[in-house]
């Protein structure tokens, strides 16, 4: 749906007379938007992950006027650096990150709460069920927690980080926007 949408708006990537900064931000508004959209409840793969940076870097190679990747040798971090852009893949672990900072702040009674981290503890809740054999399944709430504790440095740290939503939301931007 993100590529058919991107295409059907290749009269504003065209248009001599926007600037790519508008470009970018119709881009963002209209195709990031809409791509990343109930994401930060789903956990994705490395592979997925860097299929999105893709689509992200071909679209906004597109709209800088750059020749593929192949042809041109630009990588995608300077395609992203003159627009001022960070990956998609970033965009959705800061979405991640504050979604279970928002959890993580719901009483100790409400659904998503308990589903999360055990009552009355800040301990995340460990399912029981037995695996099967192969690699293990990823789950959303370790995941997350895992950047929660490298964001925080501590594993102690992280409540007390978590409790202030604007300090959480501070160190979250500064965490996923930081250079890679």
């Amino acid at each position: 749906m993100a590529t058919s949408d991107f295409k059907a708006l290749a009269t504003i990537w065209n248009h001599a007379n926007l600037t790519q900064y508008w470009k970018h931000r119709v881009f963002h508004t209209c195709i990031a938007s809409k791509l990343l959209y109930g994401l930060q409840t789903a956990w994705l793969t490395k592979s997925q992950r860097n299929k999105l940076d893709g689509f992200q870097a071909r679209c906004l190679r597109k709209i800088i006027r750059a020749a593929p990747s192949y042809w041109s040798r630009i990588s995608n971090a300077r395609v992203l650096a003159p627009l001022d852009a960070y990956p998609l893949s970033f965009q959705l672990l800061e979405q991640q990150l504050l979604l279970f900072g928002k959890i993580y702040r719901r009483p100790d009674t409400d659904v998503t709460r308990k589903l999360v981290f055990n009552p009355s503890s800040d301990t995340l809740r460990i399912s029981s069920v037995t695996r099967r054999r192969g690699r293990p399944c990823l789950n959303w709430c370790q995941e997350v927690h895992k950047h929660a504790v490298l964001l925080s440095r501590e594993a102690l740290d992280i409540g007390l980080q978590m409790i202030s939503e604007k300090s959480w939301k501070r160190s979250v931007r500064q965490y996923c926007r930081r250079p890679s």
